[in-house]
């Protein structure tokens, strides 16, 4: 669910961005071409993302980088409603992108969750919360700015994704048993797979396969992903 949800809010706001550029060009009255920066600066941002993000999540964890990534788009996402000026919410949209360049992580994550028998379909299932952004942005935008009359409400409630993303990673996601193994953390990955799967298969077991998995298959470089 935090997977799909964080799919759901990067479509959100992607394509919030195909309203938000005529809106800026509107409150702050700007020219089309620095309306169009509006969305480029968000690339951007994703770009540099996914270059310092992704490396991370090999590094120091896929749930740290989860989380920060959805902090970092939450709070960026609520403060651009608060911007007074066209710079200050570029600046708030590129921060937008820094973090939707990490959300990648999150599809590792659950990869390295579930069976190999059941990876491709669930995954793909995931997709779904992609449909389900698209289809959601315009509604909120007919809401708020059609009924309401309001480009910061919009903003506002594209956010709102993304902070239930942040609420279920951190309430329910734990570090994937993959990452801990390949760090020499087989007790906890050990634990994390009872919590979740296996509670009631013999702990020798549990610790002979993710460790036969871990020198068999050893987690690829987040570049070669």
């Amino acid at each position: 669910m935090a997977a799909g949800l964080t799919t759901a809010s990067d479509a959100v706001e992607v394509l919030l961005l195909s309203f938000l550029s005529i809106v800026v060009q509107q409150e702050f009255g700007v020219t089309a071409k620095a309306g169009s920066l509006m969305t480029s600066i968000v690339f951007i941002g994703a770009l540099f993302g996914t270059m310092i993000l992704g490396p991370a999540g090999d590094k120091i964890g896929r749930k740290p980088v989860f989380m920060t990534s959805s902090i970092i788009i939450s709070i960026a996402g609520l403060t651009t409603a608060l911007a007074n000026t066209y710079h200050v919410m570029l600046i708030f949209r590129f921060f937008v992108g820094f973090g939707l360049g990490g959300i990648v992580v999150a599809y590792d994550s659950l990869g390295e969750f579930l069976p190999q028998e059941h990876r491709g379909r669930r995954l793909l299932f995931v997709g779904y919360f992609w449909t389900i952004g698209t289809l959601l942005t315009p509604l909120i935008a007919y809401f708020a700015l059609q009924e309401q009359e309001s480009w910061r409400l919009f903003v506002l409630l594209c956010s709102f994704p993304c902070i239930l993303s942040t609420a279920f990673a951190w309430m329910w996601v734990p570090e994937s048993p993959r990452w801990l193994i390949s760090h020499g953390k087989s007790d906890k990955a050990i634990q994390v797979r009872q919590d979740r799967h296996e509670s009631f298969v013999d702990e020798k077991k549990i610790c002979c396969l993710v460790l036969l998995t871990a020198v068999q298959f050893p987690p690829p470089p987040f570049g070669s992903l």
